[in-house]
């Protein structure tokens, strides 16, 4: 509802929410990653042999830092029509406050993916993504999806809402 007032309308792109999946978060570490799709796991697993690390708030400069990751990969996609406008991200922080988090996946000090999640209640909606080419090489999105599930299952949250992650065509 607050989206709505804030002047937030349905997507111009298509979303795939006939593919939003609920993952339970109020399960041992252990039962969800037993739980996933073993590619993903083995993505999961490759992403760990790495260097990662992951920042998570939602001050001005990690907002800066997610834009410029969506930005790059709008543009190695070619879908510049998707880019997020800053303006529209700071309204969100400014409306929604704590409940707006951003992650950043580190590799060697560079930012390499991110993502967006809203947080309400006990649930967590994973609202944007983003990732660059060394990102997606080391695919340094798994760890950073693991790190917002362990972030949640330590919390004592219920559930991630993929809000339209189409597990089908986008599985890792």
């Amino acid at each position: 509802l607050t989206l709505i007032e804030m002047g937030f309308k349905n997507s111009i792109f298509t979303r795939n929410q006939p593919f939003t999946f609920i993952l339970k978060t109020n399960n041992s570490i252990d039962n969800i990653f037993n739980s996933f799709h073993s590619k993903w796991r083995n993505q999961l697993k490759k992403s760990q042999q790495y260097n990662h690390t992951f920042k998570m708030g939602n001050n001005d400069k990690i907002l800066s830092r997610f834009l410029n990751l969506h930005d790059e990969m709008c543009e190695i996609k070619k879908t510049k029509q998707l880019k997020l406008r800053s303006q529209d991200l700071m309204l969100l922080k400014r409306k929604m406050g704590k409940n707006l988090q951003i992650i950043i996946s580190e590799l060697d000090g560079i930012d390499v993916a991110g993502c967006a999640i809203l947080i309400s209640k006990q649930k967590a909606y994973y609202l944007y993504a983003a990732a660059n080419e060394t990102g997606r090489k080391h695919d340094s999105s798994n760890g950073m999806v693991w790190f917002l599930i362990e972030y949640l299952v330590k919390n004592g949250f219920e559930e991630l809402d993929t809000s339209g992650v189409d597990p089908y065509k986008f599985w890792g």
